[in-house]
């Protein structure tokens, strides 16, 4: 073969193999790759925008934690919580989110709670316009969209729309939800699949899987809610020996729950402290 035929078939190769990569960041871009490691950690859901976003991640990061949850349309006020309230705050979440990546933190963003009636209410072009202005200020670095919480068929299905919306101009990982939390997401397209469980779960109802996707096993229910340290601490227990994902869901939190924090860690280094002990040895 003459070295220019050589140099050329070089040239050609080198492109393919460019234009490939280029195609592959475009399907597979790096932020949408799943985590190697369990979610482990809390979110202080609904005021999150009054507290010192940093002083958060810090205790989190010194824990070992490495998630936590905000409501996009939160629940802050009176008006939210009768359901009268869609307002947002997106420079504030982007503060929110900025101080976790500083820590290796992953973001999960629940963009609508589909319990909120004045959520609910609103048309296509006002959730379009969340979504984008999300992607634009925030960006799809260590979050996690879910597009809907807890959705169900009222308005004519406008909550599965709305995830077939978001599967659509959203570039980063998703989370799907199945009907009022559990399940099967109607939708596909997800990474995830955030599963809120009403009872603090055991060995035997962790989920490790759900629709073939990692669970994301949630206290986001009446009764698990704000479960307190030591329950919060026995479920991480359980967690962590699995290897799945497990988040707190701090509803009626106005500061940050310390004490979670701390028995997050502890569990979290206790695992790790099981996990580099070498084993004893056997008698001769």
């Amino acid at each position: 073969m003459s070295h220019t035929r050589r140099a050329f078939l070089y040239q050609v190769l080198g492109a393919c193999m460019a234009s490939k990569a280029t195609a592959l960041q475009r399907r597979a871009p790096a932020v949408a790759r799943r985590n190697p490691e369990p979610f482990i950690g809390y979110g202080l859901v609904n005021l999150w925008y009054t507290i010192d976003a940093a002083r958060l991640a810090a205790r989190l990061h010194a824990a070992g934690c490495n998630f936590t949850e905000i409501e996009y349309v939160a629940w802050f006020n009176e008006a939210a919580r009768r359901g009268e309230s869609a307002e947002t705050r997106v420079r504030a979440a982007q503060r929110l989110v900025k101080a976790m990546r500083r820590r290796n933190i992953t973001t999960m963003i629940s963009l609508v709670n589909w319990n909120g009636s004045a959520q609910r209410k609103q048309d296509d072009a006002w959730f379009l316009e969340r979504l984008r202005e999300i992607r634009s200020v925030i960006g799809p670095d260590r979050v996690i969209l879910l597009p809907v919480s807890e959705p169900d068929g009222q308005e004519g299905g406008k909550a599965y729309r709305w995830a077939e919306m978001a599967t659509r101009e959203w570039p980063g990982l998703r989370a799907g939800n199945g009907d009022v939390g559990r399940g099967d997401p109607r939708v596909p397209g997800f990474d995830y699949v955030d599963w809120h469980h009403c009872d603090d779960f055991t060995e035997k109802t962790l989920r490790l899987t759900t629709a073939g996707k990692p669970t994301l096993n949630n206290t986001d229910c009446g009764p698990v809610l704000n479960p307190g340290p030591t329950r919060a601490a026995a479920m991480a227990r359980i967690a962590l020996a699995r290897g799945a994902h497990f988040g707190v869901y701090g509803f009626k939190d106005s500061s940050i729950d310390e004490t979670v924090i701390r028995a997050l860690g502890e569990e979290i280094c206790r695992r790790r402290e099981a996990k580099t002990t070498p084993a004893s040895m056997p008698h001769s």
